[in-house]
């Protein structure tokens, strides 16, 4: 059973390599297949970590993003996004639309979108309820940076630069703002 299975495998194969891949027209060897560049990628999957600065104090900022490309520049860019300073620190999930200006090696580019922000805030109180506020706010979130598009077929690293700002209710202590800067790389699939 081995051999015919073996013989019938031997068979099968060399039959295969025995037909070309593209039929050819022999009067002047041009492919009758035309072949067509490969679009570019449309989807990216980044990290990023950096600086926040917000209310005065400064901290870290840490984040994952997924960018997906529509076409003529414009993106949609959903992010996770972790910031810490001081006691305090956020939690957010946004969705921003980023519209790229495509250059030879670099594309900078201008983004916004709104997320959902979970905030803890820890202050010096015996009251646990005062010591410790939590809350979920929308958010708003304005940027820009640049990409570097050159460093490799597989990444690019960039440099990211965002406003974001949290609105609370008067209750709340009011709005909460700052900037985040920060640099990342991001994995072209």
């Amino acid at each position: 059973m081995k051999k015919i299975f073996f013989i019938f495998l031997v068979i099968f194969v060399t039959n295969n390599f025995s037909y070309s891949q593209f039929k050819s027209d022999f009067q002047n060897n041009t492919p009758v297949i035309e072949q067509k560049k490969v679009p570019g990628t449309k989807i990216g999957l980044g990290i990023h970590t950096g600086f926040a600065f917000i209310e005065s104090s400064t901290g870290f900022d840490i984040g994952v993003l997924a960018d997906l490309k529509l076409g003529s520049g414009v993106a949609i860019t959903p992010q996770v996004n972790y910031w810490k300073v001081d006691k305090d620190n956020n939690f957010e999930l946004s969705a921003l639309l980023r519209y790229n200006f495509d250059l030879p090696d670099v594309s900078p580019y201008v983004d916004g979108g709104l997320g959902i922000n979970f905030l803890s805030i820890k202050k010096e109180s015996t009251d646990p309820v005062i010591a410790n506020q939590n809350s979920t706010n929308f958010g708003l979130d304005l940027g820009g940076g640049v990409e570097f598009q050159k460093v490799s077929k597989n990444f690019n690293l960039f440099i990211d630069g965002k406003y974001r700002l949290q609105i609370k209710s008067v209750e709340d202590g009011g709005n909460l703002s700052g900037f985040t800067l920060t640099g990342g790389i991001k994995f072209l699939l």
